[in-house]
């Protein structure tokens, strides 16, 4: 498709493209500059929690998954 593309398109959508980004920053900064200490400090308590329970159900699956495969190796026998 690139190939089909004129120059100036291809041009243009790399500007609107940086443009968004540009806009998308600073209202994430005003955002943060706007909110209250504490809040900010009880999200990045949340997201440190969730970051440090994402490894539980990946072990999960780990003990799941050859279960599941020997179940339907008998299955199909």
């Amino acid at each position: 498709m690139r190939g089909k593309t004129h120059d100036p398109v291809l041009d243009k959508t790399a500007q609107a493209a940086t443009q968004g980004w540009d806009s998308a920053t600073r209202v994430g900064q005003y955002a943060a500059d706007k909110t209250p200490d504490l809040l900010l400090e009880k999200a990045g308590q949340a997201v440190t929690v969730a970051r440090q329970a994402r490894p539980a159900p990946i072990a999960g699956d780990a003990i799941i998954m050859p279960v599941l495969v020997r179940r339907s190796r008998r299955r199909s026998r």
